[in-house]
């Protein structure tokens, strides 16, 4: 029997279980791309949360924060609500990272959704400025510190913020199937603002916060193709 057809155990890649992410996730839709479909598109959202939501410092550049923050013991075990902080100051900004979710929902919609009564500290007017980042891969929140963030890529938006004054913002991007956003939230630089008025903070949850009522929160809407 010729069994030179047979992979040697020492060819077979070694897969280690940081490296779990970089692997292609296979497609649960398989065959609706030859469906027929509405022309022009039906007008449907899908709301997204991001599915990581952490702080680096650079004033401390190799710290790590937990990314776990309001985990507790119960009697049943460990218990890890879906809360994330989202925070920055001068010299801590928060990075979120969606994935598109579903089939043929190609328009990302980032909003930002903040009301008057949590918009600022008592300081003055600030920018926030929100950055596109080079990760098109998920982070490891266990790691994660100023020093080992993505680079960035774009500045997609510097968001004025002032003490009082609810902030709706948002801006579309093409995204496909799967993909990977990662952005980073922090005091933006731009001459004529003071950082020190810069602060603003919140707990994500995404059972309560609807962001078409206000709350404050960050999430993606998943739009039909124009």
């Amino acid at each position: 029997m010729d069994a030179s057809y047979l992979t040697s155990p020492t060819s077979i890649p070694i897969i280690r279980k940081g490296q779990y992410n970089n692997l292609k996730r296979p497609s649960p839709f398989i065959g609706l791309e030859k469906l027929r479909r509405p022309s022009p598109p039906e007008p449907r959202t899908l709301l997204n949360y991001p599915e990581v939501i952490a702080q680096i410092d650079a004033q401390y550049p190799k710290k790590v924060f937990d990314d776990d923050p309001k985990r507790y013991m119960s009697h049943t075990g460990y218990v890890s609500p879906e809360d994330r902080r989202v925070a920055i100051s001068p010299s801590i900004s928060t990075i979120v990272q969606f994935r598109a979710i579903d089939f043929g929902m190609e328009q990302c919609e980032l909003k930002l959704m903040i009301p008057a009564n949590t918009t600022a500290s008592a300081g003055g007017s600030f920018l926030v400025s929100i950055h596109r980042l080079d990760q098109r891969q998920p982070i490891d929140t266990k790691s994660l510190s100023f020093s080992s963030s993505p680079r960035k890529l774009t500045t997609v938006a510097n968001v004025k913020i002032t003490p009082g004054v609810p902030v709706t913002w948002k801006e579309t991007f093409h995204c496909a199937w799967d993909d990977v956003l990662t952005f980073e939230i922090e005091c933006s630089d731009e001459v004529g603002f003071e950082s020190d008025s810069c602060s603003m903070e919140w707990w994500q949850n995404k059972e309560d916060d609807d962001p078409t009522h206000g709350m404050s929160s960050m999430a993606f809407n998943f739009l039909p193709p124009w």
